[in-house]
């Protein structure tokens, strides 16, 4: 593709680019799609992804292996009716306690088959109506900052599955009071 232009695909609600071979999507691409919720981008190699912030209306966004090394290459701040956030299979080392400020709306995410090695409760205090998460196939060893203030009570399902975790993580999980699902090593 050589210029994407959907300016005038306003009534657009969906959108699959997946398993293409997409390097940049400019942002000014987006510019009119205010009914644009769900956009899958799995299996492409963009090397930025500035695009989202000009698509506040997004409530499903699909980033699978899209070569993501760091979560500060999307500007999340702006989408505010996210609701699913789904970034499997990427080679995201580790996550800023900034990494999902304004995602107020969040209530699942995926970060499976990264190379995560510890958590910071801190990462997750923006994120209120966060309630599963899954971090399968990581390389988490230890959760730091547990005593940090933080509502982790709506956190009913957390996949740690395949990791490398030690008896550490266990202070994080007593603030989790609604848990119904834990799957871990």
């Amino acid at each position: 593709m050589s210029q994407l232009n959907l300016q005038n695909l306003t009534s657009l609600t969906k959108l699959d680019f997946a398993n293409n071979r997409l390097y940049k999507i400019d942002p000014l691409a987006f510019i009119n799609a205010e009914n644009l919720k769900v956009i899958y981008i799995n299996n492409n190699k963009l090397q930025e992804l500035r695009f989202l912030q000009t698509i506040p209306s997004l409530e499903e966004v699909y980033l699978e292996n899209v070569g993501l090394t760091s979560l500060s290459q999307i500007n999340m701040t702006k989408l505010d009716k996210l609701t699913k956030l789904i970034i499997r299979n990427n080679k995201i080392l580790k996550l800023e306690n900034e990494s999902f400020e304004g995602l107020t709306a969040l209530q699942l995410l995926d970060l499976s088959k990264n190379m995560i090695s510890h958590l910071s409760s801190k990462v997750f205090s923006l994120a209120q109506n966060l309630f599963k998460i899954s971090f399968q196939s990581n390389k988490i060893s230890k959760v730091i900052d547990t005593k940090c203030p933080g509502d982790y009570t709506r956190i009913e399902g957390i996949n740690l599955n395949n990791n490398r975790l030690d008896d550490g993580f266990a202070a994080l999980l007593k603030r989790t009071a609604v848990l119904k699902f834990l799957s871990e090593l």
